[in-house]
């Protein structure tokens, strides 16, 4: 059974010491009844790293766009965020979409074209 996901993203995340402590790999993040259970002491260091998501939706953005501060934060080698972001998935596949989990930006090009960019498309524009 497929989760609404407009609700999943907004499950909350709430202390409670039946979520396990984190380790070197992994956050321990615990389901149940629609929220988003982490031991007081993981969220404790996330908090006092400076990052306090208050929802899943926030905790993926988290791990999805700041891996190397929730890697300092929990103090794991680098990389380690995004390696457990990609373990995560496999855990949320229930509750969420492969789309979703598999959110890749589109590419967006800010500032002026290389030169010969430039000259290219110019020509082609005659």
């Amino acid at each position: 059974m497929k989760y609404d996901e407009n609700k999943t993203l907004f499950f909350p995340i709430e202390e409670s010491n039946i979520a396990k402590k984190y380790t070197k790999r992994d956050l321990k993040i615990l389901i149940k009844d629609d929220k988003i259970l982490l031991h007081p002491a993981t969220l404790k260091v996330l908090w006092d790293g400076g990052i306090k998501p208050r929802n899943l939706l926030e905790l993926i953005s988290y791990l999805q766009s700041f891996p190397t501060a929730i890697d300092i934060a929990l103090n794991w080698k680098r990389g380690s965020a995004q390696n457990y972001y990609n373990s995560l998935k496999e855990k949320l596949k229930l509750y969420l979409s492969d789309d979703f989990l598999n959110l890749k930006p589109r590419e967006i090009s800010y500032g002026a074209l290389p030169p010969s960019d430039y000259l290219i498309k110019r020509r082609l524009l005659k």
